[in-house]
């Protein structure tokens, strides 16, 4: 998998454990924890979605598998987009990404295809879900770009290690220290 996709799709689970979360809570609020869940299913259930306010397996279930695959898809287009971008560029670049994303979900979709936790969400709410997207996919691709540098140069010096033939030495010098004959 090319590494920017490895990113975003990482990216995107944690902005959607993270925005889910905050559905959730916000459900908890309500008295209805699964509500603001249950409401995106009304993307392939149609508005009797909206009705659920418990846990149904097929409502709640749909609706929380759409959340992340909407999200992921959000992380890897972000991902792509800043991948050559410095830190505080992504952080600048993520406000305006996650502002577009709203517009788009709230404003500009027809309502058929908009997420459907704005129709039982406050404006804050609303808002603070979108807010907490946009810093929580800014701070995991700046992590997991961190992460994926250090794995890349941890590689690539085993690959100068296997290539000086260092390790093939050390292991021969090591295996001769072990070797009860010599």
């Amino acid at each position: 998998m090319h590494p920017r996709l490895h990113i975003g799709l990482h990216a995107g689970l944690i902005a959607a454990a993270a925005t889910g979360g905050a559905l959730i809570g916000f459900g908890i609020a309500r008295d209805a924890p699964v509500l603001p869940i249950n409401a995106v299913a009304h993307l392939l259930l149609g508005s009797r979605a909206l009705l659920f306010d418990g846990f149904d397996p097929l409502v709640t279930l749909l609706g929380a598998t759409l959340h992340i695959l909407s999200v992921i898809l959000w992380a890897v287009i972000f991902a792509l987009l800043t991948a050559r971008l410095s830190t505080r560029a992504v952080w600048v670049a993520s406000a305006l990404f996650t502002a577009g994303v709203y517009l788009a979900d709230v404003h500009i979709l027809p309502d058929r295809l908009r997420p459907g936790f704005e129709r039982v969400l406050t404006t804050t709410e609303l808002l603070s879900t979108y807010l907490l997207l946009a810093v929580s996919l800014a701070l995991a691709i700046l992590l997991l770009r961190n992460s994926s540098g250090q794995h890349d140069r941890q590689r690539d010096d085993l690959r100068r290690a296997r290539d000086t033939g260092w390790l093939q030495n050390a292991t021969m010098a090591g295996d001769r220290e072990s070797d009860p004959t010599t």
